[in-house]
């Protein structure tokens, strides 16, 4: 039985592969058609192209997006902006166009989704009123441009996360660049253990690099955002589940891909219009999963999001519940983390130990050593001062220049917790995993002994 699932799988491959062949065939086939269509239009065919372009939405507006101050497009999804989701056939994607037509006259949001020819919405039929639909034809430019030319959002749910009707991972690459500069916000779900494929479960679901495939996916679609796209946010999800009898669709996010559990078709849909309109979600990474018991007990909805979401900004690295009160607890951080500059106790990294309000922050310095110029005369007068000056910086420990940061506070809301997020993390700073690591180790050890000294 082994034996035939491995040769299954060997089929399976093989026949993707000649697929492809052929998709490709066809895609240089459409473009090549399209090249002479388009020379074509300088004898008058161009009227004709534009009504096809306006069976969709209407032309294309001179406008491309709504704009900052300083030109740029902005991440935000007001009043008209088209929003359109690619994968829509899929389970998860009925859902979510439920989701948003439900919410349309309140969002202002025209709704578009891209069907692939011979497939069908699996939607309720008051939608079809207020959806828009388009062809769904990755291997063939010229459509699929036309299909999302004008869209302000474009929401693409994976086949590998969302099943059958979702988007194939080869498809991406010719997804991404049919997306028209108007485009701002780009949500791609992908699914979870992209990150973590040489651990168990997921070491065994990358058997034939489906995982593998899913990264690259994902970076296809940040690739894209860095080419004029305001904002992306990648969405891991685990096994997708009915949850329709459920009162409350809520959702546990965490950062990158930490989490590894199934979530509700709703949950996970609720999710995803929370990331187009969250500020949290700009060019971030998360992963979703069904919401613990915990987030279950809090009443309100907005402020289970609003915790959530808080995750995403550093991001956050560590968070935990305790029992002492956040003001004696944000004097206890202040303390401990002066540990880290007694001899013995430092770290691979060098760091600044800052204090705040409500805790502190360990700012990571680089070494801060440099050349001196050839020529340049140095007597033992400047050799004393500059050992002084690095004497007393690194009694400070201070010394050296900024290269990223811990905030580590003590908060009451919505309960006594800790919480540990990255700051400072400009571009070209590298993460410090072995420090950080080293912080999140002690610092867990050392508030389960306070907390233990508290109950005693």
């Amino acid at each position: 039985k082994k034996l035939e699932s491995v040769q299954d799988a060997v089929d399976e491959r093989v026949a993707g592969q000649v697929s492809g062949l052929q998709s490709s065939f066809l895609s240089k086939l459409e473009e090549t058609l399209s090249t002479l269509q388009n020379a074509d239009s300088d004898t008058g065919s161009s009227s004709a192209s534009g009504s096809a372009s306006g069976s969709i939405s209407g032309s294309i507006s001179a406008d491309l997006g709504a704009r900052n101050a300083d030109g740029s497009l902005s991440a935000t999804l007001g009043a008209g902006s088209v929003v359109v989701v690619v994968g829509g056939t899929s389970a998860l994607g009925a859902k979510l166009i439920e989701m948003l037509c439900a919410q349309a006259s309140s969002s202002g949001w025209t709704l578009r989704a891209l069907v692939p020819d011979g497939a069908a919405l699996n939607t309720a039929p008051e939608v079809s009123s207020v959806l828009q639909t388009a062809p769904f034809a990755p291997f063939a430019p010229s459509p699929l441009k036309k299909s999302i030319a004008d869209a302000d959002a474009v929401v693409v749910l994976s086949e590998a996360a969302c099943g059958a009707g979702g988007v194939d991972s080869a498809a991406m690459g010719r997804l991404m660049k049919a997306i028209g500069e108007r485009t701002r916000r780009l949500v791609y779900v992908s699914c979870h253990g992209v990150e973590r494929t040489s651990q168990l479960p997921f070491s065994l679901q990358n058997v034939f690099g489906n995982l593998d495939k899913q990264r690259a996916a994902e970076q296809e679609a940040q690739l894209r955002a860095k080419l004029g796209i305001a904002a992306y946010s990648v969405v891991r999800i685990g096994k997708l589940k009915d949850d329709a009898s459920a009162k409350r669709y809520l959702a546990e996010v965490a950062p990158g891909d930490a989490l590894n559990a199934d979530i509700g078709y709703g949950a996970a849909a609720t999710s995803l219009l929370k990331v187009l309109t969250r500020s949290e979600a700009i060019n971030a990474t998360l992963s979703l999963a069904s919401a613990p018991a915990e987030l279950l007990a809090i009443s309100d909805d907005d402020d289970v999001w609003d915790d959530q979401f808080l995750k995403l900004i550093g991001p956050e690295l560590f968070r935990k519940r305790v029992r002492t009160p956040a003001a004696q607890l944000a004097n206890w951080l202040r303390e401990w983390a002066l540990e880290f500059l007694k001899p013995g106790k430092k770290l691979t990294t060098p760091v600044q130990i800052v204090q705040l309000p409500n805790g502190v922050m360990l700012r990571f310095l680089s070494s801060g050593s440099s050349y001196s110029d050839f020529d340049e005369v140095e007597d033992s007068d400047t050799k004393w001062k500059q050992a002084v000056a690095k004497r007393a910086a690194a009694e400070r420990g201070s010394e050296g220049k900024p290269d990223g940061a811990l905030r580590i506070v003590a908060e009451d809301s919505p309960s006594p917790r800790v919480r540990v997020c990255r700051a400072e993390m400009g571009e070209g700073v590298v993460v410090k995993e072995m420090s950080e690591a080293t912080v999140l180790q002690r610092l867990e050890r050392d508030l389960e002994r306070l907390e233990a000294s508290l109950r005693g």
